[in-house]
């Protein structure tokens, strides 16, 4: 039973990042440049951060960096 929940939440998973890469693609496609792994901690951070181009333009380094050095902080 255990097993069968893992399953399915890997799957929801693959969904929902494909259902996200299929997004971006038509919205955004510097980010699909920018993060290899979609489901990535540091990638939905800073997506979380900057959902669209404008916002991620207003990124600086240093902001980049804190995301990626405080995960939990989110």
């Amino acid at each position: 039973m255990l097993a069968r929940a893992h399953q399915n939440l890997i799957w929801a998973r693959t969904r929902h990042t494909n259902g996200l890469r299929s997004a971006l693609r038509e919205y955004y496609p510097a980010a699909l440049e920018a993060f290899e792994d979609l489901a990535d901690r540091d990638a939905l951070a800073i997506l979380g951060r900057a959902p669209t181009p404008v916002d991620a333009g207003r990124l600086s380094l240093s902001k980049i960096r804190i995301f990626h050095s405080f995960p939990y902080s989110r």
